[in-house]
C-alpha cells in the first residue's frame, strides 16, 4: 500500500467511543508494505486500555516493510504492547514519525510497544505514560535494533524499565538519543535506556532523570555493552559512571566530545546545541542523484545514505583528465578545493578518490566522495582472473558476479567511506548470487566494517550462489553488523568455500555466524574463526545453521545467542540437515557446551595437533605450541603469536599501554613499589573504555610486587584499566597490592571482557564506589585456574574474584575477607553468568539479605562450587553449597572436580590448591630463529618457556652452533656465543647456524631437554667487485611527504643516487615486501639518477629485485647505461613482452607472463667486448641470450626511465634492491646471490607460472 493523500481521521467513525481499530493483532500479522510516501496520517484516536496490541498497526509480521509514515496528533490509550504506530514488530520501519500522547500498561512506546525487527531513522516526539514495566519513548521493548532515531517527548512510568529511547534494550541501539524527560516511581530508570541487556554505542541523553534504585543519566542499570556514549549531568541530575559518560551541558554541545562519532553522514551539530541525526526535519543535505562520465561508458553505484558514488571504467581508460556529468539537488552547486564544477564541462583528475563538496540553496553543505576504479590487471577468467590491490577495485567484484577474481596486495576497508555509515556493501543478494571465483591469494583483507543491522544477507558477500569459489581469504579485525543471515565472509553460503579464515566482531539476527550466517547446501572446509559472535537465535561460531557440509573446521571465538552452538547453532525446531566431519571448537572460549555434530574441546586440548583427527599438517595446517592451528597459505596468520616482547623493567611493563596490541611476556620479577610507580597516585591503569587492552601478557610465572594505586574518584582501576574480548592474561602473580580506587576497581583489572588464566593476587584492595573485586571489578569474560588471597573492601558489588559476574568463573578460588554493603560474595557479589567448580573461605560482611558466602545474588548458574559457612559467617542456600570446615579439606566434597591435572588436597589440613602430584621437567617449545641471514646481521633465538606446574624459568643455558650442509659431524660449538643472540660474521656464509636452549626452572625440576633449530646463511653477495648496492631499508633519505631524494651506496663505493628534482622522486612504501621497505616509482614522473663511474665497464652484471605493475608502452628500467640515454634497457611493452636492448632497437623479447604476480629477481649480464652478448636470468632460471653490444659508461644514467623529461619512459612498479658487479659472475655464484635474496625479503620462488 502507498499513500495518495494526507488523511485525516478526526471523522466518525474513527474519533469516537474506542476509535481506530488497529490494523493486526496477536493472532494474524500485517505483513505486506505500507509506504507513506511523505503524506501526513493526522488526529489518529485509540481508546482501548483493556486491548492488547495497539496502535495504527496492532503487529507487524516479519517481512512487513512501513516506509515513510508520518503520524499527527495521536492520542492512543491502550493496554499491553502499545504504540502510536505498532503494538508489536517483526518487520523493518524506515523514515517514520509519530506526534501526540501515548499512554498503556506494559510494552508502551511512543512509536512501538514491542519491537523484534528493525528500526531506522524514525523518531517520536510524543509523551509516553506507562502504568506496568517496559515503557520507553520510541519503544517500550527492543529486542531487535533501533538505528539513527530518536525520541523527544517526556516518558513517565509507575514500574520498572524506563528509558527516554527504550525501557528495555535486549538488542542493539545505535546511532541515537533522547532529550525528554524520564521518571519512574521504580527501579531501573535511564535517560536513554531503562535496563540494558544488549548493545549500546555512539548515542547520548540529555533529558532530566529521576527514579527508585538503578537509575542512572544514560542507562538505569546496565548488563551488558555501552561504547561510546554520553548524557548531560547537569540536566540529568544524575552522576553514575560505567554506564555512559556524564559531561556537562557545554561538553555535550562541543563536537570534540563525541569521539568516533560520524559527523558527516549520520549527525551533525551546530554552535550551542546537541548534536542531531542528519535525516531529521530540516536536515537533508544536498545530493548527487546522477553521475557519469562525458564520452566514457562504466558502471555507476551511487551510495545515497552514505554520499560516496563508485564507478568502473574499462580498461585502458584514462583517469587524469575526466569530465563528469551530475545532476544536484535543486539549486545546489558543487566545488572541488574550491573550484567550482560544471556538469559536462569541468574536467578533474580521478587517478585518485575525489571530494566534492555540494552546497544547497539553503547553506546545508554535504561531503560526497567519487571513487574510480578500473580493473588493469587479468580478464577474469579462470586462467587469468582480475587481480585486485585497492578497495575500489575489491568493489569492481560486484559489477562481474561470475567472473574469477585474486588479490594481488593487502585491502584495508577501515580507510574512507568504507570505514564508516553503514560501511561495506555486501556484494552479491538472493536475486543475484556471487557465483564467481575469489583468491585470496594470501593477502589479509583487514577491517572490513558493515553497519547494515536492517538488511538481511550481510558480509563481504552477501550471497554466494552454487558456482561460487571462496579461497585463501584471511579477514582480520571485522567488525559486521547485519540482520538475518550475517556472517563476516558471507551471509548465505551455496557454494564452497575452502582455506579461509576470520577475527573480529560479528553481530546479527537469526542465523549468524563467524564465517557464515548460513551454509545452505555449500561446503566449508579448512576454515576457522576466532571472531566474537552475537545473535538472536541459530548462532554458531562458524556457521549459524548448516545444510551442507562442514570439514576440517574449528571456532575459538565466544559466542552468544539463543539455540547457539561452539561451532554451528541449533535451527531450534529441526535438525540442520547437514554433515559436520572432524571440526571442532573450544568450549571455554565459546562460553557454549553444545553445537551440532560437532565435538566441544578445552582450550588445551584444542592447541594440541592430536585433537585434530585426519587433518593434513603436511600442506594445509600448522601448530606452534600453546597455539591453535593456523593455515599455511594464509599471511598473517602467526604474526605476533611467538614474536613476544620480554619484560624485565618496571618500565618496560609501564611501556605496554604504547601498543595496547602487542604480546608480552615477563622475563624477570617485577617490582612496582619505586618511583614514579609509588607516588602521585601510583600506577596508571593500562587501557580504558575507548581504548582497551588487546593484546596478550604472559607472566611465565614470575610476579609483580608492590603495585600502587591511589586514586579515590578513579574509575577501572588495576593493572588493567579495561581488558578486551580479544584479549589474554596468564599466569600473572600480583604480590603486595595495595590499591584505593573508585568505581570498578579490581587488582588485575577493572573490567575484563577476554580470557584469564592461571592468575593470583595478594595484599589489599578498596573501591570507595560501586564494583569491587579481588581479581576483576566486573567481569564479562573468562576466569580459569585463578585465586585471590587479597583483603577487600568496598560498597555495592564486592566480590573476592569478582564484584559482579556476566561471564564465567571456573576451577578458582577465594580466601579474601570481604567488607562491604549490598550484593557482596566471598567469589562474586553479584552473578549473571556461570560460576563452576569454585569456592571461597572468606569472612563476608554486608547486608545479609544482599551476601552471601560464594555470591551475594545469583541470577544464573552455579555448579559444583562451594564455600566454608564458618569461616566466611554465612548460611545461605541457592548460591553456592555451604559446608563446614572439616568438609572443606576432604577432597570427597568436591563432586565432579578434577585432582588428577587441576586440583591438589591435603586431606584434612588444607582446602583444595592448584598443583599437580607430580613434578615435569621445564620445555623449550616453538623454537625458532628470528633475523636477516647475512653476514653483520644479528639473530635471536626465539622460545616458549613451559613448565607444567608453573614453576618459573630459572637460568636456561643457550649455545649456536656452526655446521657445513650435508656434514652434521662437523657441528661445531661457536665460542663465546652463548646468548639469545649472534652476529653473524664472514665465516658464517655458506654455513648452518644452530640455536640450542636447555630450559632451566628455579624450583622443582630444574633441567628440561635440550632443544635446537637452524637457519641456512646464504653465501655473502657483497664481492670485492661489487660497485653498487641499493636497499630499499637502508641508506634512504626521505623527506616529510615520504619521498626518496637520496639513496646510499651500501657497497661503499661512493655511487650514490641523488634525485633530479622533487617531481622526480619516487614514493618510499615502509612495509612492501614482507617488512622491507621498496621504492615505488610511479610510471610517470620518477627516476633516480646515477653518477658517472670513474671507469667504463664493457663486461658487467645488474641484480634486480622488483615488482612491475605496468605493461605500459616503453616503460622504461635500465640496468646498464651506454652513449646514447637508454642503450641496455628493459622496456615493458603494452603487448605483454619485455624487451631488451636500446631505446630503438629492442631484440630480445621475454614474456611477462613468466614473472611470478609479485616481486621477481631479474640478472641481466652484459659483454661489450668481444662476445658482445647480454643473458637474461629471471629467477635464477636462464632466460635467453642476446648478441648485443651493451656495458656500463663514464656518464650518468638513470634506474627507472631515461635522462631527459621523456615522461613517457618511465617504469612503473616497486624496487626493494639494485646490485652491480664488475665482470660476467658466474652461474654459481648467481645461485648464491638468489639464495640470499629469497631468504632476505621471504621470496617463494620455488613454483614460476
Amino acid at each position: 500500500f502507498k499513500l495518495g493523500a494526507d488523511i485525516d481521521l478526526n471523522i466518525f467513525p474513527y474519533n469516537s467511543g474506542t476509535g481506530w481499530q488497529p490494523i493486526g493483532s496477536g493472532d494474524t500479522y500485517f505483513t505486506g508494505s505500507f509506504d507513506g510516501a511523505g503524506y501526513t496520517i493526522s488526529n489518529l484516536l485509540i481508546n482501548r486500555p483493556e486491548g492488547n496490541y495497539t496502535g495504527l498497526f496492532g503487529s507487524t509480521g516479519i517481512n512487513a516493510k512501513l516506509l515513510n509514515v508520518k503520524l499527527e496528533n495521536a492520542t492512543v490509550n491502550g493496554g499491553r504492547l502499545s504504540g502510536c504506530l505498532v503494538g508489536y514488530n517483526e518487520g523493518s520501519l524506515g523514515n517514520c514519525n509519530a506526534s501526540g500522547d501515548i499512554s498503556g500498561s506494559s510494552y508502551t512506546g511512543g512509536l512501538i510497544g514491542s519491537n523484534w525487527g528493525n528500526i531506522t531513522t524514525c523518531c517520536s516526539t510524543g509523551n509516553v505514560s506507562g502504568s506496568a514495566y517496559n515503557t520507553g519513548g520510541l519503544a517500550g521493548y527492543n529486542y531487535g535494533s533501533i538505528s539513527n532515531s530518536y525520541a523527544s517527548g517526556s516518558v513517565s512510568s509507575d514500574s520498572y524499565n524506563t528509558g527516554g529511547l527504550a525501557g528495555y534494550n535486549y538488542g542493539s541501539i545505535s546511532n541515537s538519543y533522547a532529550s525528554g524527560s524520564v521518571s519512574s516511581n521504580s527501579y531501573d530508570t535511564g535517560g536513554l535506556v531503562g535496563e540494558n541487556d544488549g548493545s549500546i554505542s555512539n548515542s547520548y541523553a540529555s533529558g532530566s532523570v529521576s527514579g527508585d534504585s538503578d537509575t542512572g543519566g544514560l542507562v538505569g542499570y546496565n548488563g551488558k555493552s555501552i561504547s561510546n556514549c554520553y548524557y548531560d549531568k547537569e540536566k540529568s541530575g544524575q552522576r553514575d559512571t560505567g554506564k555512559g559518560i556524564p559531561k556537562t551541558t557545554l561538553e555535550m554541545q562541543n563536537q570534540s566530545t563525541y569521539v568516533g562519532w560520524d559527523f558527516v553522514s549520520i549527525w551533525s551539530i551546530t554552535a550551542g546545541a546537541y548534536p542531531v541525526i542528519l535525516t531529521q526535519a530540516g536536515e537533508q543535505l544536498p545530493v548527487i542523484s546522477a553521475y557519469s562520465f562525458l564520452g566514457v561508458s562504466g558502471q555507476v553505484a551511487i551510495d545515497q545514505n552514505n554520499r560516496y558514488i563508485t564507478v568502473e571504467l574499462p580498461r585502458g581508460t584514462s583517469t587524469e583528465n575526466l569530465v563528469a556529468v551530475f545532476t544536484l539537488s535543486d539549486g545546489a552547486s558543487a566545488s572541488v578545493n574550491d573550484i567550482a564544477q560544471i556538469s559536462g564541462v569541468t574536467a578533474n583528475d580521478f587517478r585518485y578518490p575525489l571530494n566534492y563538496k555540494v552546497v544547497d540553496a539553503n547553506g546545508k553543505a554535504a561531503a560526497w566522495n567519487v571513487t574510480v576504479s578500473i580493473l588493469a590487471e587479468g580478464t577474469g577468467s579462470a586462467d587469468d582472473p582480475y587481480i585486485i590491490k585497492t578497495a575500489g577495485e575489491l568493489d569492481c567484484v560486484r559489477n562481474h558476479l561470475e567472473s574469477c577474481f585474486k588479490l594481488g596486495a593487502d585491502i584495508d576497508l577501515g580507510l574512507g567511506y568504507y570505514g564508516r555509515g553503514s560501511g561495506w556493501l555486501p556484494v552479491g543478494s538472493t536475486d543475484t548470487p556471487f557465483n564467481g571465483v575469489f583468491d585470496g591469494g594470501g593477502y589479509i583483507i583487514r577491517n572490513l566494517f558493515i553497519y547494515r543491522p536492517q538488511d538481511n544477507y550481510t558480509g563481504l558477500f552477501g550471497c554466494l550462489g552454487s558456482k561460487a569459489i571462496i579461497k585463501n581469504v584471511n579477514l582480520e579485525d571485522v567488525m559486521v553488523y547485519g540482520g538475518d543471515y550475517t556472517g563476516a565472509l558471507a551471509g548465505d553460503n551455496h557454494g564452497i568455500i575452502n582455506t579461509s579464515c576470520v577475527t573480529g566482531s560479528v553481530h546479527g539476527d537469526y542465523w549468524t555466524g563467524g564465517l557464515a550466517g548460513a551454509n545452505s547446501r555449500g561446503s566449508i572446509s579448512n576454515c576457522y574463526s576466532n571472531a566474537g559472535v552475537i545473535g538472536m537465535q541459530n548462532v554458531g561460531g562458524l556457521a549459524g545453521i548448516n545444510r551442507g557440509s562442514i570439514m576440517y573446521c574449528y571456532n575459538s571465538g565466544h559466542v552468544s545467542g539463543e539455540y547457539d552452538g561452539g561451532l554451528v547453532g541449533s535451527d531450534g525446531w529441526s535438525s540442520n540437515n547437514g554433515t559436520i566431519r572432524n571440526s571442532y571448537y573450544d568450549e571455554e572460549t565459546a562460553g557454549v557446551c553444545v553445537s551440532v555434530s560437532s565435538q566441544a574441546r578445552t582450550t588445551a586440548q584444542m592447541k594440541q595437533e592430536a585433537t585434530y583427527l585426519g587433518w593434513d599438517f603436511d600442506s594445509i595446517w600448522s601448530i606452534a605450541a600453546n597455539q591453535y592451528p593456523r593455515l599455511k597459505n594464509v599471511s598473517g596468520n602467526d604474526t605476533g603469536f611467538n614474536d613476544y616482547i620480554i619484560i624485565n623493567t618496571a618500565d618496560e611493563l609501564n611501556a605496554v599501554r604504547e601498543n595496547l596490541n602487542g604480546y608480552y611476556r615477563l622475563g624477570a620479577d617485577i617490582d612496582l613499589g619505586a618511583a614514579p610507580y609509588n607516588t602521585d597516585g601510583g600506577w596508571l591503569p593500562i587501557g580504558d573504555n575507548e581504548h582497551p587492552f588487546t593484546g596478550v601478557l604472559d607472566g611465565t610465572g614470575y610476579s609483580i610486587a608492590n603495585l600502587c594505586i591511589d586514586r579515590p574518584d578513579g574509575q577501572y582501576s588495576g593493572l588493567f584499566g579495561v581488558v578486551s574480548s580479544s584479549a589474554s592474561l596468564a599466569n600473572i602473580k600480583l604480590i603486595n597490592v595495595s590499591i584505593d580506587a573508585g568505581e570498578y576497581t579490581g587488582g588485575l583489572a577493572g573490567n575484563n571482557r577476554g580470557l584469564i588464566s592461571n592468575s593470583g593476587i595478594g595484599g589489599t584492595i578498596k573501591g570507595s564506589n560501586d564494583y569491587t573485586g579481588g581479581l576483576v571489578a566486573v567481569n564479562d569474560g573468562i576466569i580459569n585456574n585463578s585465586f585471590n588471597n587479597a583483603v577487600i573492601t568496598g560498597f555495592y558489588y564486592c566480590g573476592g574474584l569478582a564484584g559482579e559476574n556476566h561471564g564465567s568463573i571456573n576451577n578458582s578460588f577465594s580466601n579474601a575477607s570481604i567488607d562491604g554493603s549490598y550484593y557482596c560474595g566471598g567469589l562474586a557479589g553479584r552473578n549473571y553468568g556461570s560460576i563452576d567448580y569454585c569456592y571461597s573461605t572468606g569472612l563476608v560482611s554486608g547486608v545479609s539479605s544482599y551476601a552471601g558466602g560464594l555470591v551475594g545474588t545469583n541470577n544464573e548458574v552455579i555448579n559444583y562450587s562451594y564455600y566454608d559457612k564458618e569461616t566466611s559467617g554465612r548460611n545461605d542456600t541457592g548460591k553456592g553449597e555451604a559446608k563446614t570446615t572439616v568438609e572443606m579439606k576432604q577432597q570427597s566434597t568436591y563432586v565432579g572436580w578434577d585432582f588428577n591435572t587441576i586440583w591438589l588436597i591435603d586431606e584434612g589440613n588444607a582446602y583444595p590448591v592448584f598443583g599437580s602430584f607430580s613434578n615435569a621437567a621445564p620445555q623449550a617449545q616453538a623454537i625458532w630463529i628470528k633475523g636477516i641471514a647475512a653476514p653483520g646481521q644479528v639473530l635471536n633465538g626465539i622460545y616458549s618457556y613451559y613448565d607444567a606446574e608453573g614453576d618459573r624459568e630459572g637460568n636456561s643455558s643457550f649455545q649456536w652452533y656452526r655446521e657445513t650442509p650435508g656434514d652434521d659431524s662437523r657441528r661445531a660449538a661457536i665460542a663465546g656465543a652463548t646468548g639469545r643472540t649472534y652476529t653473524l660474521g664472514d665465516d658464517d656464509a655458506g654455513q648452518n647456524i644452530y640455536f640450542e636452549v636447555i630450559p632451566a626452572a628455579v624450583d622443582g625440576t630444574i633441567n628440561g631437554n635440550a632443544v635446537s633449530t637452524d637457519i641456512y646463511i646464504p653465501k655473502l653477495p657483497i664481492q670485492v667487485d661489487q660497485i653498487l648496492w641499493l636497499q630499499g631499508d637502508a641508506g634512504t633519505t626521505i623527506s616529510e611527504a615520504n619521498q626518496l631524494t637520496g639513496w646510499q651506496d651500501q657497497s661503499l663505493c661512493g655511487n650514490d643516487a641523488f634525485d633530479t628534482g622533487s617531481d622526480a622522486w619516487p614514493q618510499v612504501v615502509g612495509n612492501g615486501l614482507n617488512g622491507h621497505a621498496v621504492i615505488r616509482f610511479d610510471g610517470w614522473q620518477n627516476r633516480i639518477v646515477l653518477p658517472a663511474l670513474a671507469e667504463s665497464l664493457p663486461q658487467a652484471t645488474t641484480i634486480m629485485v622488483l615488482k612491475n605493475d605496468s605493461c605500459d608502452d616503453r616503460a622504461l628500467l635500465s640496468p646498464f647505461n651506454m652513449s646514447n640515454d637508454t642503450d641496455g634497457s628493459i622496456c615493458f611493452m603494452r603487448q605483454g613482452m619485455m624487451y631488451v636492448g636500446g631505446k630503438s632497437d629492442y631484440n630480445l623479447a621475454v614474456p611477462t607472463s613468466s614473472f611470478n604476480d609479485g616481486f621477481n629477481i631479474l640478472i641481466i649480464t652484459a659483454d661489450a667486448s668481444e662476445h658482445k652478448n647480454m643473458q637474461v636470468y629471471l629467477n635464477e632460471t636462464l632466460q635467453t641470450t642476446l648478441f648485443y653490444d651493451a656495458g656500463i659508461y663514464e656518464n650518468e644514467w638513470s634506474i627507472a626511465g631515461s635522462n631527459s623529461s621523456d615522461y613517457d619512459h618511465c617504469f612503473k612498479g616497486d624496487i626493494a634492491e639494485v646490485m652491480v658487479y664488475k665482470g660476467i659472475i658466474s652461474e654459481a655464484r648467481i645461485t648464491d646471490i638468489v639464495a640470499y635474496l629469497k631468504n632476505k625479503y621471504a621470496l617463494n620462488l620455488d613454483q614460476l607460472p
